[in-house]
């Protein structure tokens, strides 16, 4: 964080801090963390309830883990889970509530070092989560020659 504040530029830094902390479409919600608390990590499904009792959002997407996974709301009150560890689809049951987790571009911590993103196909009502390979030694020399911690660049060969 002290890194990026001293290299960002003002008109970046002031374009950043003029955007909401939630992206909301009839249908979806974006947020970094949860809802609500958009810092908040949602790591098992008490924290996926936590999330569902925020909003009402049918599909909330976030991304703040790095893991590729998702939490359905079902409509009798159960919460289902699933890794995307090598990418895959949900399928969007009606009645159901979701929260997609769509991994990370640059640094996946759910011990796959590719890529991740997700796909949104309101038509078909799916979600792909895609799987990328990268050239993670170039973003390690960059990591380096910025002088950022070395841990940084050991993480990103096994997705932690």
């Amino acid at each position: 964080m002290r890194w990026t504040q001293r290299v960002i530029s003002a008109a970046s830094k002031e374009w950043l801090n003029s955007l909401g902390y939630e992206f909301r479409m009839p249908e979806f919600l974006l947020v970094h963390g949860a809802p609500k608390n958009y810092f908040e990590y949602i790591l098992d499904k008490a924290g996926a309830a936590r999330a569902f009792a925020a909003t009402d959002a049918p599909i909330v997407f976030i991304g703040h883990t790095h893991i590729a996974e998702y939490y359905g709301l079902e409509p009798d009150g159960t919460i289902s889970h699933k890794h995307f560890q090598q990418g895959g689809q949900v399928v969007l049951e009606p009645g159901t509530r979701y929260i997609v987790n769509v991994g990370s571009v640059g640094q996946p911590r759910d011990l796959n070092p590719r890529s991740s993103f997700g796909l949104y196909d309101s038509d078909k009502r799916t979600v792909d989560i895609v799987r990328f390979d990268y050239p993670i030694a170039k973003v390690q020399e960059k990591i380096a020659s910025a002088h950022l911690p070395e841990a940084l660049a050991r993480r990103l060969l096994v997705g932690r």
